[in-house]
């Protein structure tokens, strides 16, 4: 793996880690609102408006799962093109989650980061830009490593032409 792919890498990982821990703290109530300490608890019960079936606290966990499990893919011996595949994937799912919370008219922060942000008075706004931003950053490594990692294959399975064979 080169160099600069494995530091993306890196980078990639210490998001998702960040952020499922994130996810776990809040769901698990270590962090609470410093100026609504209900805030938290309120908005872990209430049912997510994108698919109306599950609280907060149910997609936090799920979200927060399947960010270790990509970590999980990105340390495996798995190839380098399942492993950008994976970053791919996850930030395919949490877009069109972000675009279908728009189109029902969901216009609050998100809760990516859960209560966390809040327990160092980061304005909720703020924070839904700043993950908004790792969101386009996340899709432009995982996308252009991806590329890069599909074009070197598709060049090493070319075949030699005639004026090379002879």
């Amino acid at each position: 793996m080169r160099r600069i792919e494995r530091f993306f890498l890196w980078s990639v990982v210490a998001i998702l880690l960040i952020t499922a821990m994130a996810k776990m703290v809040t769901v698990w109530g270590v962090v609470s609102t410093p100026t609504e300490p209900g805030a938290v608890k309120t908005m872990l019960e209430d049912r997510e408006p994108f698919f109306n079936l599950v609280p907060f606290r149910h997609l936090l966990l799920l979200a927060a799962w399947l960010e270790v499990s990509v970590v999980l893919i990105l340390f495996s011996k798995a190839s380098t093109l399942v492993k950008w595949n994976a970053v791919t994937y996850l930030c395919v799912l949490f877009f069109c989650f972000r675009v279908g919370l728009w189109m029902v008219g969901y216009h609050k922060s998100c809760q990516c980061m859960g209560s966390v942000l809040s327990a160092f008075n980061i304005p909720d706004a703020s924070a839904d830009i700043f993950m908004k931003y790792v969101l386009f950053y996340l899709f432009g490594v995982s996308y252009s490593f991806l590329g890069i990692e599909l074009f070197s294959r598709k060049e090493r399975e070319k075949p030699l032409s005639s004026s090379q064979s002879g």
